[in-house]
Formats: C-alpha cells, structure tokens, sequence
C-alpha cells in the first residue's frame, strides 16, 4: 500500500488536469484554427496543398528533426523536394541523421517560406525509404534549385548520397 500526502496528492491531481485539458486542446476545431491562425499547419495523412506549395516552390529550406540514441532530438536544415506524395531530401552516408533515420524512422519536417519565415508547414512522418540509386543527380537537381549551379559543388571523393523519402502520418 503506496500512502501520498494531501500535496503530492493535489500535485497528481493537478497534472491529470493539465492532461486533461491538453488532450482536448488538441482534438478539438478551435486548436486546428489557432495552429492554422498561427502560420503553421500540423498534417496528417498527406500533404496539403500548402505543403506541396512549400516544398515544391522557391528556395524554402526545411529543418528535419531525427531521434538521437538517447531519445533527444538531433536538428539539421537541409534542401527539400517532393514527389507529390512524400518530402524528399538528400543526405550522405554516415551522418548523424542518417544512422538515426536508420535506427528509428519517426520524423518531424518544419518548411519555412523563404519569403515569409513566419508561414511554415510542420509534417511528422515516417522514413518509408532511403535509397542511393538516382541520389547523384537528386543532388544536382537540388543544386540548380538552391544555388542555380548544375552540380552539387560540396560534394567529397568517398561520399555516398542517399535520396530519404517521408511519408507523413
């Protein structure tokens, strides 16, 4: 038999509340409307027609957050790009992101407009695929989009580039 005090219990009381109250926040039209009413859009399923926008269009960047080993979150910018039906980004064997990826494929994608950092699309998602075929010239391609040159210029001797494919929730 577990005894708490009249304070602990007040303490436990008070964070099933606040859990409560979190969980409906979060299912109910009125959150959508202030997260959308913000900028930003949490999708779920497949990308929206904002998405598409963003990742499709003009020079936005993305941050891409992956799960480190010891559950902390691990943060990189990079270019982005899009099939229509997942976020598409390139990376090189052996980087942090990848070997995360690797270990556990739970994802979260912030795009920023370029023109506007305050309207952004956030996609949590799923690595469905990490490729090296056609990652060469998906970097090229990148390259031109970004920096208007044909070929990537960072490229090193003994790099392996990886096309990570991310379907959303």
């Amino acid at each position: 038999m577990v005894l708490l005090s009249s304070k602990q219990l007040r303490k436990a009381s008070n964070r099933n509340k606040a859990d409560k109250r979190a969980s409906r926040f979060r299912q109910t039209p009125q959150a959508r409307f202030r997260i959308q009413h913000t900028g930003m859009q949490f999708l779920m399923g497949k990308l929206s027609a904002d998405a598409l926008r963003l990742l499709g269009e003009g020079k936005n960047m993305a941050t891409i957050a992956t799960i480190m080993p010891d559950g902390s979150p691990q943060a990189t910018v990079v270019w982005i790009d899009t099939d229509g039906e997942h976020v598409i980004f390139n990376t090189a064997e052996g980087r942090v992101k990848t070997n995360n990826l690797r270990r556990n494929p739970r994802v979260a994608v912030a795009v920023l407009n370029a023109d506007n950092p305050y309207e952004q699309v956030t996609i949590r998602g799923r690595v469905v695929e990490m490729t090296r075929e056609g990652a060469d010239q998906h970097i090229d391609a990148l390259a031109q989009k970004y920096l208007g040159l044909d070929r990537y210029p960072h490229r090193q001797p003994d790099e392996r580039r990886v096309i990570v494919k991310i379907a959303p929730d």
